[in-house]
């Protein structure tokens, strides 16, 4: 800030020796000092003793009563875990708490004062009895202090396993999506840190699929050998009873249109029959990539396999409201859509009242809940969604955090995402 770089080169250096272990302090540090560089506009070389902090996901391989680790094994893995965090200035980091490696990185993180940010794929108790208990009452422990200890505890959906094996992976998702948009925001670097194990690699689907999704991407991916394992027989357990019907993680659109209740018969008639053939088009544009679609007076229900399609049906039906002329219309003020995006599993059931198929879930009556609260002519979506966007890598979406939102109906709050898109609509609608 006095124009003495020399000067403050050796600060830097000097400033740098303390602190070695506290990662995140070193990263907000350089956040700040980054911040008078580019004011200042002196290079940023002048701040590498201190190196940018990283953002991390990391995965791996769970450590069960059948695939064990020695107290050795396990202090040589956390051994290679720091070392790797702390070489690469790991700071923030974004996974799940499975026993075994998700445990090890995290206590790991912890230890280096970096910040831990948890999602888990379902409710808390029950994941631990899932996914932590059957490895032991020590790993239990362990998870309970993690999640103590945490930044951020987070849920890819509140409702229970149930036997969806497809929540892990979409958990998995989720926490790469974050670590991506954190890093996005933060103008840091990004890795994944994988524990991965050739004995274990068939039974580790998992961990391959997130390295796979993650390097497509363009992102690095670092992996720390796996302990040497051997396999035993899993001990018997009951089995349990699941319903026989599975969830599959789907993105979720609801809308309505603010003033519609007010709408004398006259009006009613110039909204089905001058407004919704527009609205119809647009749909029709995306028909292929849309698994469901319901609609009951001004509300719209629909859900399709990709967060990025959702979006750009959502700009599109605001575009159509927007431009299209209301002037004969007896009303106040114009009218204008909300809508609420969510990302999460969903049920597909035949209705037996209207004799054809239809999407339920807890993670649809939470997108219910959140369209009426959507300020009217924007775009809002939860956590889940825009992980969702970003780990689909599109890229054309923006989205800026809005605070944490109470729903409708006294629901529950969400942490929710104002977005924005570069997207324009299908020349189609121009010419409407």
């Amino acid at each position: 800030m006095l124009n003495r770089e020399d000067a403050a080169r050796a600060v830097i250096a000097e400033m740098a020796r303390y602190n070695d272990q506290n990662l995140l302090t070193r990263a907000r540090t350089h956040h700040q000092l980054k911040l008078i560089c580019k004011h200042q506009h002196i290079g940023l070389n002048i701040l590498d003793p201190i190196l940018p902090e990283t953002v991390i996901h990391y995965c791996g391989h769970a450590f069960y009563n059948h695939h064990p680790i020695d107290e050795q094994a396990e202090s040589e893995l956390k051994t290679q875990m720091e070392k790797v965090l702390t070489e690469n200035h790991c700071t923030i980091a974004y996974g799940s708490l499975m026993a075994g490696s998700d445990s090890l990185f995290a206590e790991s993180i912890l230890k280096l004062g970096g910040e831990l940010n948890i999602w888990l794929p379902f409710g808390q108790e029950n994941f631990c009895n899932v996914a932590v208990r059957p490895a032991g009452t020590q790993w239990v422990a362990r998870f309970q202090t993690c999640i103590e200890k945490a930044n951020t505890v987070s849920f890819a959906t509140e409702s229970d396993f149930l036997g969806d094996e497809s929540l892990f992976g979409y958990c998995s998702d989720v926490a790469m999506g974050m670590a991506i948009m954190r890093a996005n925001s933060l103008g840091s670097k990004r890795m994944q840190l994988a524990v991965l194990n050739p004995q274990l690699a068939k039974q580790s689907r998992g961990t391959i699929s997130n390295i796979k999704k993650w390097n497509d991407l363009g992102h690095p991916t670092q992996l720390v050998p796996s302990p040497e394992i051997t396999p035993r027989p899993p001990a018997q357990r009951p089995k349990l009873e699941y319903p026989t019907n599975r969830r599959e993680p789907h993105a979720i659109l609801f809308s309505d249109i603010r003033g519609y209740s007010k709408l004398s018969d006259r009006d009613i008639l110039w909204y089905y029959n001058a407004l919704h053939p527009l609205l119809a088009k647009v749909l029709n544009e995306f028909k292929s990539d849309i698994q469901h679609i319901d609609t009951w007076g001004d509300a719209i229900f629909l859900v399709t396999e990709k967060a990025s399609t959702a979006v750009k049906i959502a700009v599109a039906l605001n575009t159509v409201l927007a431009e299209i002329d209301q002037s004969q219309l007896d009303i106040k003020e114009p009218l204008m859509m909300r809508i609420g995006l969510h990302f999460g599993p969903v049920y597909k059931l035949y209705d037996h009242l209207a004799e054809c198929y239809t999407y339920s879930s807890n993670d649809v009556t939470k997108t219910a809940r959140i369209e009426p609260v959507t300020p009217p002519s924007e775009i809002f979506g939860t956590e889940p969604f825009v992980a969702m966007l970003e780990l689909e890598g599109e890229g054309w979406a923006n989205f800026e955090y809005a605070g944490t939102l109470s729903s409708a109906k006294n629901f529950d709050a969400f942490r929710m995402f104002h977005i924005r898109t570069r997207y324009q609509p299908p020349a189609l609608l121009c010419s409407l």
